[in-house]
């Protein structure tokens, strides 16, 4: 791997395709230039100010890398992929409906008492990885009825359920019951919980196969009782959640316990929503759902949904998604994948950058994709220029255009949603010789008030009593050059 420091990495003389990271210095101009075609897994440093130059196509993984305060192709193509840097080990999603074996089933006892709730349910017999990987977690009948090993606590199969997961957001998720479990001293009834469940994975990992970052979609089922950890596995509690006593070191609901969950689960990265939390074992979940996530010191054990350490506690939460890597998320990417599932699940907003871009300058001939699994909704454009062409499916919040007739239209192909105000640089490098001239175009145009557009020319020749004007015709917006004895007509 090269790293360049202070200086454009020049590629014209070499073969590298497959890069695994750019550096620049910050507070620099990130400059990238090449003649041949090239994959650039990561790029960091700079000031935000990115420059494609040379006549080589160029894939930059967007998830991995920093945020753009500009980006400018004078030459060749630029694609920004936001797509993860690795497939996950595994990603048991609710909203993948394909991803589930279920049956109908309507509750009539729990232990032979009569049932508080005999609504038709959709039983979850079977949860696939969303990726097909071969990873399945699955209803075991035979746990459920294994007294022997301390695991009489499973009562039925997790249901699928619509849950607000906020005000008026809603989404699927699996619902496994109320929370039961043995504690020293406890009985099998002490929790009054007759109806947990629990989906065992085909495939544990644990020992080499260990894993290391998680994402989960995660919610409380009661309140008043210790609370279910977000990550589980059969035989530990690595991630378990604070405790009964509720004293400074077992925090009755906190994300970590002070004692039982790992010290490097304690001592990793932990975030509630989207925010890192400082100290995960004096931060209680409040009710409702949540996204959490975890990345450990070193790898840990998991192999179960809902159901912990042995047997000690089963079920007590909703699941609505729960994703976890082999490897650790960069700062990067993990910062992008939070905002990402912010969005999914609540409705957050989910952007291609946490600011508005501040220009897009594309040359003529030039292109910049913006593609991926994890696409942003939209891109917060302040400024586009140029007569290059933007591939990118909702463009929003421009208000200026900066762009020269003779070189031909600014082309987004996609929708671009315009501020109320417009400012249209015009730069004219020789006497125009067209009535008019196409300057911007693009699949839809939304927001369209050229009564407040403001046109501002710079001229390198002398105009003589030529006055301009915009029109918008379709999804095209044309420049008109107004001269004594010209009419023109659009249809």
């Amino acid at each position: 791997m090269k790293r360049w420091l202070g200086r454009s990495p020049e590629y014209a003389k070499t073969e590298v395709t497959e890069v695994a990271e750019i550096s620049f210095q910050p507070g620099e101009t990130a400059v990238l230039d090449t003649d041949v075609d090239m994959n650039v897994a990561a790029m960091s440093g700079s000031n935000g100010d990115f420059v494609k130059k040379g006549s080589g196509s160029v894939t930059l993984n967007a998830m991995a890398s920093q945020e753009f305060n500009s980006i400018s192709v004078d030459d060749g193509n630029l694609t920004l992929d936001f797509t993860l840097s690795q497939v996950p080990a595994y990603d048991f999603d609710a909203t993948k409906t394909s991803s589930f074996t279920t049956e109908e089933w309507t509750p009539e006892t729990y232990e032979g008492q009569p049932a508080a709730d005999t609504v038709l349910r959709t039983n979850v017999t079977a949860w696939a990885d969303a990726n097909g990987n071969g990873v399945v977690a699955s209803y075991d009948a035979a746990v459920e009825f294994d007294e022997a090993q301390d695991r009489q606590f499973m009562k039925r199969k997790p249901t699928l359920r619509k849950v607000a997961t906020r005000n008026g957001v809603i989404r699927p998720m699996v619902d496994f019951g109320g929370m039961t479990g043995r504690y020293p001293g406890a009985t099998d009834g002490d929790f009054g919980v007759k109806d947990s469940g629990a989906l065992f994975f085909n495939k544990r990992f644990i020992d080499d196969d260990k894993l290391a970052d998680f994402y989960t979609i995660f919610g409380d089922k009661h309140s008043n009782k210790p609370r279910q950890a977000m990550i589980t596995d059969r035989s530990g509690n690595s991630f378990y959640r604070g405790d009964r006593n509720n004293n400074a070191t077992h925090r009755l609901g906190a994300l970590l316990d002070g004692v039982s969950a790992s010290s490097a689960c304690r001592n990793g990265f932990v975030s509630l929503d989207g925010e890192r939390v400082e100290v995960p074992t004096n931060t209680v979940i409040n009710s409702g759902v949540h996204l959490v996530s975890f990345t450990p010191l070193s790898p840990q054990p998991v192999d179960t949904l809902g159901f912990c350490g042995n047997g000690y506690i089963v079920s007590g939460c909703r699941i609505g998604q729960q994703v976890a890597f082999k490897n650790a998320l960069s700062v990067y990417e993990r910062s992008k994948f939070l905002r990402y599932m912010m969005h999914k699940w609540f409705d957050e907003p989910w952007t291609f950058s946490t600011n508005t871009v501040a220009s897009i300058s594309l040359n003529a001939g030039s292109t910049l994709t913006v593609t991926g699994e994890y696409l942003p909704d939209s891109i917060s454009v302040k400024s586009l220029g140029g007569s290059g062409e933007f591939v990118a499916a909702n463009v929003t919040d421009v208000d200026t255009i900066n762009v020269a007739p003779e070189e031909g239209p600014f082309t987004v192909n996609g929708n671009v949603t315009f501020a109320n105000a417009v400012d249209v640089n015009v730069a004219l490098h020789a006497k125009p010789v067209q009535e008019a001239y196409p300057i911007f175009t693009a699949t839809e145009l939304a927001n369209v008030d050229l009564s407040a557009w403001t046109i501002n020319v710079q001229s390198a020749v002398t105009l003589y009593r030529t006055k301009f004007a915009l029109k918008q015709n379709g999804n095209t917006i044309f420049l008109r050059v107004l001269r004594p004895g010209i009419t023109m007509s659009f249809r």
